[in-house]
C-alpha cells in the first residue's frame, strides 16, 4: 500500500496537467501542487523541520493549506 505522498507524487507525474485543487477560480494542477509542495518542504526543512518532529498547520481551507500538509508528509 502506496502512503498518500508517494501516490501524490505518482499523480504529479503521470498526470501533471490534471486538475488537483480546485477553490473558486483557483485551480491547481498536480504538477503545480506537487513543486509547491515539494518548495513548502524545502523551506520547512532548511527553517530545521526534520523527520518525526511534529508541525502545526492552521491556515483557512485554501491550497496553501494543503502544500503545508503533503509537505510534512514528504518530510
Amino acid at each position: 500500500m502506496q502512503s498518500v505522498i508517494e501516490s501524490l507524487g505518482q499523480s504529479a507525474a503521470r498526470h501533471p496537467e490534471r486538475l488537483a485543487l480546485l477553490r473558486g477560480d483557483q485551480r491547481v494542477s498536480y504538477g503545480e501542487l506537487w513543486s509547491r509542495v515539494v518548495a513548502a518542504a524545502c523551506y520547512m526543512a532548511d527553517c530545521g523541520v526534520r523527520p518525526g518532529e511534529r508541525v502545526l498547520l492552521a491556515a483557512p481551507s485554501v491550497p496553501a493549506f494543503a502544500y503545508g500538509y503533503f509537505a510534512t508528509h514528504l518530510l
